[in-house]
């Protein structure tokens, strides 16, 4: 009984010391400064044992804890979930040990006692540009990261009756996905990849004999990856030895510049007497692992890749319908080397705004379009003073002669 009653008293001294900071804000003047400051500055609660009758070691025990969550929470806002997440082994080796030390100032707005547990309500504010240094030092993602279209070709070997599953043996049978490829989807999909959905998406064409082998070497593997247009595959094997462990084995290839990423291994030992529940228990904890450590290192070497291409605008005017832009979005990512991506970006009355990413500059990419034999229309294309294309499409309409054949 004493037990539960201590625990509401605890969670009624919490609500207090919230209540003793909101009450302060009964001043207008007050109230103001609370409102401008709450953008950059974090609320947080630490708690210290007293141990001994000792106050004083309790409070900076509190003090310490609470600063150490306003890290956490300033790193949680700046980085989101999946940048968390992605980085979390960095963030605890790299970041948090020493990181009080970006907290710029704090305050304590309200202290309380109960039982052995001294706890406080305090302010602080973690210096932006020290810690954003600090995260750049040790090549930690900021934000999510980029959108990254992800392959898996990774084989399955021993969880069913011993036998190696890979659906690349021959791709047209359409394999379900086994219980390493729908581990492989989940955990990488939590860290912001978009894996391939090979059932729904397989790219039709031949496929030869060394593409169809269960070890598939890095040419075959980049033809793969092309095939689906994708930007990194992940190949490599899971096998799962009866008795003993599992382990895990993969290579992450990019398709941009045909260089490997990087390749991790991981192992678990399993229970002699483990089942099929169990064994997947410890498939997906090596993968999570592995996961942990390749996310990071393939993010960075896709932002770095990204980071190569240009963001070109193209307006375009005089389209006559959608239809026309798609064929002219085709174009330019089928036809056109160096382009990354295409998005429509803005509609106006009379134009349609393109956001173009374009391994060159602005010249360049102009010259390359308009001057292409496959273009779909003929332009009449200038540059602003913001340096956007503006593109005045002069083509004449199909049911409309030409002038010399009037």
């Amino acid at each position: 009984m004493h037990k539960y009653f201590n625990m509401i008293l605890k969670v009624m001294i919490i609500t207090v010391l919230f209540v003793a900071l909101f009450s302060v804000g009964l001043s207008p003047v007050m109230a103001e400064k609370v409102k401008d400051t709450q953008a950059d500055e974090i609320l947080v609660i630490g708690t210290g044992r007293i141990i001994d009758g000792n106050k004083a070691d309790a409070k900076a025990r509190a003090i310490s804890e609470a600063l150490l969550k306003g890290v956490e929470r300033f790193l949680a806002r700046h980085l989101g979930s999946k940048g968390m997440i992605n980085n979390f082994p960095r963030i605890i080796n790299d970041i948090l040990p020493g990181a009080k030390e970006e907290v710029e100032n704090f305050n304590i707005l309200a202290e309380a006692q109960i039982g052995r547990d001294y706890m406080i309500l305090m302010r602080l504010k973690v210096n932006e540009k020290m810690m954003e240094k600090k995260l750049r030092k040790v090549g930690l993602t900021l934000v999510e990261g980029p959108s990254v279209k992800i392959l898996f070709m990774v084989s399955q070997i021993g969880l069913t009756n011993g036998e190696a599953l890979y659906w690349w043996k021959d791709p047209e049978k359409n394999y379900a996905l086994t219980s390493t490829e729908l581990s492989l989807h989940r955990i990488f999909s939590e860290r912001g990849f978009h894996p391939f959905n090979r059932l729904m998406n397989l790219p039709e064409g031949e496929y030869p004999d060394e593409m169809r082998t269960l070890e598939l070497s890095d040419e075959s593997a980049f033809r793969w990856g092309s095939l689906f247009s994708a930007d990194v595959v992940v190949y490599g094997k899971c096998e799962v030895e009866d008795g003993r462990e599992v382990s895990i084995l993969l290579k992450a290839l990019s398709i941009e510049n045909g260089r490997m990423i990087c390749r991790d291994m991981q192992t678990e030992i399993i229970n002699e007497n483990a089942d099929k529940e169990q064994i997947i228990r410890s498939l997906d904890n090596v993968i999570y692992r592995i996961a942990g450590r390749m996310s990071p290192v393939i993010i960075n070497a896709s932002e770095k890749l990204q980071s190569n291409f240009n963001q070109i605008e193209v307006v375009i005017k005089g389209l006559r319908n959608f239809r026309q832009l798609r064929e002219f979005e085709g174009f330019l990512r089928e036809e056109i080397k160096g382009v990354n991506s295409v998005r429509q970006v803005r509609v106006g009355g009379n134009f349609i705004s393109i956001m173009v990413e374009f391994s060159g500059n602005v010249t360049e990419f102009q010259e390359t379009v308009f001057n292409h034999e496959s273009v779909p229309f003929q332009a009449e294309v200038n540059q602003d003073k913001e340096g956007r294309l503006i593109v005045g499409i002069v083509t004449i309409p199909a049911d409309r002669p030409k002038v010399e054949d009037q």
